[in-house]
């Protein structure tokens, strides 16, 4: 296959083939062209990281830091542009550069060529990084130890660059609700409560956010005025300078013969605000901020101790362990003196919340605080289900025979069996250790998935055997047409939940029989249960993201599926499933809505793609609430949009047709679509009052049609009559095979 082919999918969504670039070599020159790239790597991770501490000892590194971090991070409300640096490179940096002795430190200014040459050797030094330990031993290994190693590249390759599991709303929610339990024993041991924490972090980040989008604004102005004289005037008033600094700034440009006005705008004035005024977006005063929060001083203080580190803070730590286990991680701050800190990289902070506060609780009361995670995130669970699923049962802690689910929701004919896992994620499963990460595997993965298919399969039993006596029967209405759907929810984010099962099956690591089922952080959980406006969209997700795991190799985390379903319902017909579908950066319009709305602004929720023909059949069937009424309305979201207005213009046409020609002439009256790998047919029939004692002979000749092809065991079928306007539909029902 060509490198870069682009395909099309049945859903009229295009995606591009690339060609593994190992594909057509030998064996030998794999191993020449992998022990080349560990080579290349090596010594480009050598050049980077003493390239990049030359520079931090040269020049100012508060300066660097802020420049860093406002480029990378903030920008301010409105920057969209894509950055080629972001948290994780800041991260390193930082790191770095508290690893250098404070003595050797210097207040150089920083020129934009210093910024790109820092920037550049930060891409490079975490490229070379993830590169550096791979070798052509790797090939010598067994078909599973392959596997397992390439597992254990993508946990490493996960933990070094992915920082967000949830949005800025959910991190700081979640967290609180959480940890707030234990404010009291913390207040007493630490000096400060993690309610006190929250306000404080919150507070760092709206003011930084605040200073950034200040700046933009300001900036925007200064650029887009016509004159030197003008950009020099308007920027100093921006900063406050004294009234004459303008007209000495105006002679020393006009001595000099500057004439170009982008040079006088970035090498001057943007270049002087990076030197001088930057940094003060980031320092911050122990006693402003206790008088604004109305706080303690020694409170402050006490968050500030128990988060930061000082200058040259890091110099014994072994730099090899910056890139899987920083510090900085938990301690994102740095103390400047007695009376004032910087923090420039707030958003480590969050990403890393659960990790310093786990950290913190478990040296006050770690049983306690396993116990109230359990508790939580069974709690928040049903809590979320709920809120959108007000009419279903929902059964918390549901016993049968000897074993335990911990949630059951039945409504309509669905029944969706919910697992909760609250375990830890371990920093030794996180920097890769292949015990670690199978011990997590297991705990994450296979167990709370044989917990839920163990229920699955005696509820089908029991579906299989309508004489079979069993109280499970009655209490959740089991009937022929009842569906099961399952989903694993986890508290903390792990990188397997961005991997489709198929990635894993050859590690050996779970059980031949392992059926998957969708597993998803809480934070992705709650997403799925907001971002959807109906109901029926949340059902036929779970159930698309289950039929997906077992249908292909995907990457790409529960926002970059959402985004997927939204333009595509999930559905990959005519896709090869024997490649790995990279969807990683789909999530754009997702992560934009969230963080548009987390800002207080409104915006507009990304919404399904679906027929209004359709749409409202769907809404028509919610008001009747006929049997069956939710599995009736998700197998419509099992046609593809293209399909959808494929099958409308179709539709049209019939209704025309009939209108136009009534009991006369030969027309077309019936629609049939079989997908050929789906079990699941649509029919769509057309009648009036004329041909009405017809209609069912009409409609049985359409579904005998769609279930004799092979791999169609349901069809749903829809019947029309077109002189009756006030409905969307007149007939509706689900027939099977049988």
């Amino acid at each position: 296959m060509d490198k870069n082919q682009q395909q099309v999918l049945n859903s009229g969504l295009s995606y591009n083939v690339f060609e593994h670039p190992f594909a057509k070599m030998s064996k030998e020159e794999r191993k020449v062209a992998i022990d080349e790239i560990q080579k290349n790597s090596l010594k480009n991770y050598s050049m980077a990281l003493k390239g990049l501490i030359a520079i931090f000892e040269k020049y100012n590194v508060i300066t660097i830091l802020s420049h860093l971090s406002d480029y990378a991070l903030t920008g301010g409300l409105g920057d969209n542009k894509s950055k080629s640096i972001g948290q994780a490179e800041v991260e390193i940096c930082q790191a770095l550069i508290l690893h250098i002795d404070f003595d050797t430190l210097k207040s150089k200014r920083p020129t934009y060529e210093v910024f790109q040459e820092i920037i550049d050797l930060l891409k490079k030094l975490l490229e070379s990084n993830i590169l550096k330990n791979n070798n052509s031993t790797l090939l010598e290994k067994s078909e599973k130890d392959i596997h397992i190693e390439h597992f254990r590249n993508f946990v490493i390759s996960h933990t070094q660059s992915v920082r967000n599991w949830g949005t800025f709303k959910q991190v700081n929610q979640i967290s609180l609700e959480l940890y707030s339990h234990f404010d009291s024993k913390l207040l007493e041991s630490n000096g400060f409560t993690i309610s006190q924490a929250s306000i404080f972090f919150n507070y760092l980040i709206l003011e930084i956010e605040k200073k950034a989008t200040d700046k933009l604004l300001a900036f925007r102005k200064i650029k887009n005025v016509s004159t030197t004289e003008e950009m020099i005037y308007l920027y100093h008033d921006f900063i406050g300078s004294e009234d004459d600094e303008p007209k000495k700034i105006l002679k020393w440009i006009q001595n000099n013969n500057i004439e170009d006005k982008e040079y006088i705008f970035m090498e001057i004035i943007y270049a002087h605000y990076i030197d001088i005024k930057l940094p003060y977006h980031f320092i911050f005063n122990y006693k402003e901020i206790a008088k604004k929060l109305n706080m303690k001083e020694e409170i402050i203080i006490a968050i500030v101790n128990e988060f930061s580190y000082t200058l040259s803070g890091l110099n014994d730590k072994n730099i090899e362990y910056f890139f899987l286990e920083n510090p900085i991680w938990t301690k994102p701050m740095i103390v400047v003196d007695k009376e004032e800190f910087f923090c420039s990289n707030l958003m480590t902070f969050f990403s890393f919340i659960l990790k310093s506060f786990d950290s913190l609780i478990e040296k006050i009361d770690p049983i306690k605080l396993s116990q109230v995670k359990a508790e939580y995130l069974e709690d928040k669970i049903e809590k979320i289900v709920k809120n959108r699923f007000s009419q279903a049962k929902i059964y918390k802690s549901f016993k049968w025979d000897k074993f335990e689910n911990d949630l059951v929701m039945v409504i309509d004919t669905y029944i969706i069996i919910f697992e909760a896992k609250s375990g830890k994620i371990t920093d030794s499963a996180l920097r890769g250790s292949p015990s670690r990460l199978k011990k997590k595997v297991k705990e994450l993965l296979v167990e709370p998935n044989i917990q839920s298919k163990r229920l699955k399969d005696k509820l089908e039993y029991l579906i299989d055997n309508p004489s079979k006596k069993d109280i499970l029967r009655d209490k959740l209405e089991l009937n022929e047409y009842t569906k099961i759907l399952r989903v694993s929810v986890t508290f903390e984010y792990f990188a397997f939940s961005q991997m489709g099962i198929t990635l894993l099956d050859k590690t050996g690591w779970i059980p031949k029989d392992f059926v998957p089922c969708p597993t998803m952080n809480i934070a992705s959980f709650e997403t799925v249960f907001d971002i959807f406006d109906n109901p029926i969209e949340i059902i036929n997700y779970l159930e698309m993201r289950e039929e997906l795991e077992l249908k292909i190799k995907y990457q790409g985390d529960e926002l970059d599926l959402i985004s997927y379903y939204i333009d595509s319902h999930l559905i990959l017909d005519g896709i090869d499933t024997s490649m790995r579908l990279i969807l990683t950066g789909q999530a754009e319009k997702i992560d934009n809505y969230y963080s548009v709305k987390d800002y207080g602004h409104f915006v507009e929720k990304p919404k399904t793609t679906i027929d209004n023909f359709f749409k409202n059949i769907i809404l028509q069937l919610e008001e009747r609430k006929p049997f069956g009424w939710m599995n009736m309305s998700s197998i419509f979201y099992r046609l593809t949009p293209l399909i959808e207005e494929e099958f409308f213009q179709a539709i049209e046409t019939m209704h025309r047709e009939l209108i136009d020609m009534g009991n006369e002439g030969n027309y077309l009256n019936k629609m049939v679509f079989t997908p050929f790998d789906s079990e699941y047919a649509f029919c769509y029939v057309v009648y009036n009052y004329e041909t009405y004692n017809k209609r069912f002979n009409f409609i049985d000749d359409a579904v005998q049609n769609a279930l004799s092809v092979d791999n169609i065991k349901y069809c749903l079928v829809v019947g029309k009559n077109l002189d009756v306007t006030e409905h969307y539909y007149s007939f509706i029902a689900i027939v099977t095979e049988e």
